[in-house]
């Protein structure tokens, strides 16, 4: 049977202060968002907001002691080039706390919020304004007189809003079970996240159920006042959303034998495979569309494809770039490898979901490669991936440490490959987000013990840690 779905009209909003919409409140909910999101400040670095950055910079942020395999950071950057990180670290009791950093172009930290707070930030977007909104789950929930015991506080998923100085200004909460890992905010500031829940979620009185008796996954959808306009099933993992010019929302991910959506609904190769999508939901919910790339395993020999779109850029033209990996059963990998490796692709759509080319990057990357892309003002693209022993660009064998190598490539507007970017690093590495704005590129990610990246490096103790790396690239 499938999920049932209840709509309400009710504000989730407990307490706020926004620039771009009237103030709102809840009696129920007798604290500031300011007041729960402490944020501390770092004053000796507060004038590095306005000095002029190296060409590159590479710079430790901090010691989270654990990593994520399916979102460890989020990255989003403002007009001033300074960087919003949305994150998680382990403490001293072994629990995760929130860590949600602003860091200036240079690398040094201006402000961190949330670290008092057990759980996870997950996902992060910005406004026109310069205002990021953050997603994660809290895991004793939000404070109030009714959730005050241990045994009482309940996990929740939460939207929190901060100004570019460091005040949560909105929150938003959940009641039920869930977890969430992606958030975007469009040009109208209308919200959609994604995530999955258990037998019930709700936003206010925006509520969805689930008697499937497994976890579901979901999107939900808020106008620009915070509102929960609707909470909709979607059997998908999705990797990003992202929104083009018009507002009009774009999902990717991938997905098992069966995604609908509306009156459309798509199937795998076939039903022991995972397939990689592309969705199109517009803001007036009438158009949209959804797309699928992957093959069929070969069930004789107990195969399953695991095919996904790890992430996506929306150009200034509405064209869609997705990084895929995808099995395209190369013939010059050991039959015993293949089952382990993926190809990682450039598809390239325009925003009517038609494809207008396909592009092969690299070949024979673990299928639990992290990757991140992004394209710059000039058109040139930047992706990053994981690199195996058997791992070819440009029909070339990647020198690799331990048997693994993480790669940044550049490729130019036609998609050729023009620059190979090996960082040194020992142990586990990873570029884990990417976004750009003017004339840098912008990454996030995770190193152990000691990474180098064009002659700077940054240190740690063996533990995971973040890093931020920025880079000048038009002149």
């Amino acid at each position: 049977m499938k999920a049932l779905l209840t709509l309400f009209a009710g504000m989730c909003i407990f307490s706020c202060t926004p620039s771009t919409a009237p103030t709102q409140s809840s009696s129920s909910f007798p604290l500031d968002p300011s007041e729960i999101f402490i944020t501390r400040y770092f004053p000796e670095n507060s004038n590095r907001q306005t000095v002029s950055a190296p060409e590159e910079v590479l710079a430790f942020v901090k010691n989270t002691d654990r990593i994520s395999s399916n979102r460890y950071s989020d990255m989003v950057v403002d007009s001033r080039g300074n960087a919003y990180i949305a994150c998680f670290e382990k403490k001293e009791d072994g629990q995760d706390y929130v860590l949600i950093t602003k860091i200036a172009l240079d690398g040094q930290t201006l402000w961190e919020s949330g670290t008092a707070l057990k759980g996870r930030a997950t996902a992060i977007t910005i406004d026109q304004e310069g205002n990021v909104w953050v997603l994660g789950s809290l895991e004793e929930g939000l404070p109030s007189p009714g959730n005050i015991d241990l045994e009482q506080k309940k996990p929740c998923i939460f939207m929190a809003q901060f100004s570019p100085d460091g005040a949560c200004t909105r929150l938003i909460s959940s009641s039920g079970s869930g977890r969430a890992f992606n958030i975007h905010i469009n040009k109208q500031h209308e919200i959609m996240i994604s995530g999955h829940m258990g037998s019930e979620l709700s936003f206010g009185e925006t509520s969805i159920e689930n008697d499937t008796g497994d976890d579901q996954g979901f999107l939900a959808r808020f106008d620009a006042l915070g509102q929960c306009l609707w909470i909709k099933p979607i059997s998908a993992a999705i990797s990003r959303i992202k929104s083009d010019s018009k507002g009009d929302f774009y999902l990717c991910g991938s997905f098992h034998k069966e995604l609908s959506w509306e009156k459309d609904s798509l199937s795998t190769e076939s039903r022991y495979d995972d397939d990689g999508f592309l969705m199109k939901i517009a803001r007036n919910e009438k158009d949209h569309w959804i797309r699928r790339f992957g093959k069929g395993g070969v069930i004789e020999t107990g195969y399953a494809t695991r095919e996904t779109a790890t992430d996506m850029f929306i150009n200034s033209k509405n064209e869609i770039l997705v990084c895929a990996m995808l099995d395209l059963y190369e013939e010059d990998l050991p039959e015993k490898e293949r089952v382990r490796h993926s190809d990682m692709s450039i598809l390239h759509y325009d925003a009517r979901g038609t494809l207008i080319d396909q592009t092969l990057v690299a070949k024979h990357l673990s299928k639990r490669s992290s990757n991140c892309l992004t394209q710059d003002m000039q058109g040139n693209i930047w992706i990053s991936g994981h690199a195996q022993a058997y791992t070819l660009i440009n029909e070339q064998a990647l020198p690799t440490e331990q048997d693994q190598q993480t790669f940044l490539l550049k490729l130019s507007r036609d998609k050729k490959i023009e620059q190979i970017m090996l960082p040194h690093h020992q142990t586990n590495m990873a570029f884990r987000a990417a976004y750009s704005l003017e004339d840098r590129v912008y990454f996030s990610g995770h190193f152990q013990t000691q990474l180098s990246i064009n002659g700077q490096t940054i240190q740690n103790n063996g533990a995971h840690a973040l890093f931020f790396y920025n880079k000048k690239v038009i002149d």
